[in-house]
């Protein structure tokens, strides 16, 4: 598509660009995040409050133009395609600050992050591939071809066997296995597909068609696709988490006119209702809150995202204003920063002695204080600190943080996502099925990797039991 919506994604960044606003750690809670073409930010609505939280700067330079965004499925992180800069921003969502920039290919446009959290697939347009980022490492681990001449859109199943690539040019979706990361099929859409969308509960794809005001929906049990109709210049859309509606944002005629989104019930595949959005309001994303009872729109020509109340389909509320151009939004719930043993407070102590300490089955903080101790966290997501002396600390079932302090220290962790790190002197860390993160500290370090994908942060005799990510 060489004119037309594609067009918009480069022309908006000739507004003048506008100061970030205030960037601000946010409490745990709900929240929206919205890539602001022209202004070079990250807007971060409080969906609570329907306020605008923080303002983050993303790029190399402000000014540089956040297209989409994507939120890791545990909230941590958000990946922001720059569709100038040729490259993703990570933002780290509890303090709202951009911790990494990633080179990708030419104009990225959309990302999408895998269930389990590990992969980023991002849609370079303008030289028709996908790249694929590991978010442990935050680095591009291949680049698909054969995605077509100018992909947009991108969604990974809710199994993540699979990315579907919506190609604007080609008029075709292309389906890539995520475990080879290979194209093994294209299948015909619309003209002009721009989104795509897989419900939560795996069964139906929905894909955008922008250049015929149309929406394909492919049924993966039947094998069946129809097509339906929509507003003009459709882009965005989403599902809810009960798979039962889809939300379609219309642009609008390029003519000037009023911009609208369509509502489809998934069960008949017919539009239900239309909610107005006002004239050159251009509807652009969409996003539908974790609970199901929020949408959030972006309205990229009033530079403000709309709310629509799901149990009545209206807008509620005066528009949120946000950055210049606003076009990805992504919706997430952001928890509270796990403790670490420098700024936990601890829930079970030790002595100065040597110490048998057992957490309880819920989260502990557990420290071990002097001595020569042993600590089993027990069940639950526990942070295990050991203190000076020789220790013997070891998670429970549960995502475990636990570090040695000085001495000669054995960790290891249970069934779990793990974190260990080793103080100073000679540890073994040993880690057991999980994706974990074992750390050695100043001295001779063992690492065994037990069942799952571990990331080795220091130069280690390394034995493993599944490949490890060095």
């Amino acid at each position: 598509m060489a004119g037309g919506l594609s067009s918009l994604v480069m022309a908006a960044v000739s507004v003048i660009a506008v100061p970030a606003g205030p960037v601000a750690a946010v409490p745990p809670g709900t929240y929206a995040f919205v890539a602001n073409l022209s202004s070079g930010t990250v807007s971060v609505i409080d969906t609570g409050t329907d306020e605008v939280a923080a303002s983050i700067p993303v790029g190399d330079d402000v000014g540089f133009g956040p297209c989409g965004v994507a939120v890791t499925p545990d909230g941590t992180r958000a990946y922001v395609p720059n569709c100038l800069s040729d490259t993703v921003e990570v933002v780290d969502t509890a303090s709202n600050t951009q911790i990494d920039i990633i080179d990708v290919g030419n104009q990225p446009v959309g990302v999408a992050v895998t269930p389990d959290g590990t992969r980023a697939y991002v849609t370079n347009s303008d030289d028709g591939t996908v790249s694929v980022i590991d978010t442990a490492a935050n680095t591009v681990i291949t680049t698909i071809h054969g995605v077509g001449s100018r992909p947009i859109g991108v969604a990974v199943t809710p199994d993540g066997s699979l990315a579907m690539v919506a190609d604007n040019h080609d008029g075709s979706v292309a389906y890539i296995d995520t475990a080879s990361n290979s194209v093994t099929a294209t299948a015909g859409v619309g003209d002009g597909p721009w989104a795509v969308a897989v419900t939560p509960d795996g069964t139906r794809a929905y894909v955008t068609n922008s250049e015929d005001n149309t929406v394909s929906a492919y049924n993966f049990v039947t094998g069946v696709t129809g097509t339906i109709p929509v507003g003009d210049n459709p882009l965005g859309v989403a599902v809810t988490p009960d798979s039962t509606r889809v939300y379609v944002t219309n642009f609008g005629p390029f003519t000037g006119g009023s911009g609208s989104v369509s509502v489809i019930d998934t069960a008949t595949g017919t539009v239900t209702d239309t909610i107005p959005m006002g004239d050159n309001s251009g509807p652009w994303g969409v996003a539908v809150t974790p609970d199901g009872t929020q949408v959030y729109v972006t309205n990229t020509g009033d530079n403000n995202v709309s709310v629509i109340d799901t149990a009545t389909d209206t807008v509620t509320g005066t528009p949120i204003g946000v950055g210049e151009a606003p076009q990805g939004v992504a919706t997430a719930v952001v928890q509270a920063p796990a403790p670490t043993c420098e700024n936990a407070t601890p829930t079970i102590r030790g002595t100065n002695g040597n110490d048998t300490v057992t957490g309880t089955p819920g989260n502990d903080v557990i420290f071990a204080l002097g001595g020569n101790d042993r600590v089993d966290g027990a069940g639950g997501n526990d942070v295990v600190c050991g203190g000076t002396g020789n220790d013997a600390l070891r998670g429970g079932t549960g995502n475990d943080r636990i570090e040695g302090g000085p001495g000669n220290d054995s960790l290891s962790g249970g069934a779990g996502n793990d974190a260990l790190t080793g103080g100073p002197g000679n540890d073994q860390l040993t880690d057991d099925r999980g994706d974990d993160t074992p750390a050695g500290g100043e001295g001779n370090g063992t690492v065994v990797g037990g069942v799952g994908g571990n990331t080795v942060d220091r130069e280690a005799t390394l034995s493993h039991d599944s490949p490890d990510r060095p």
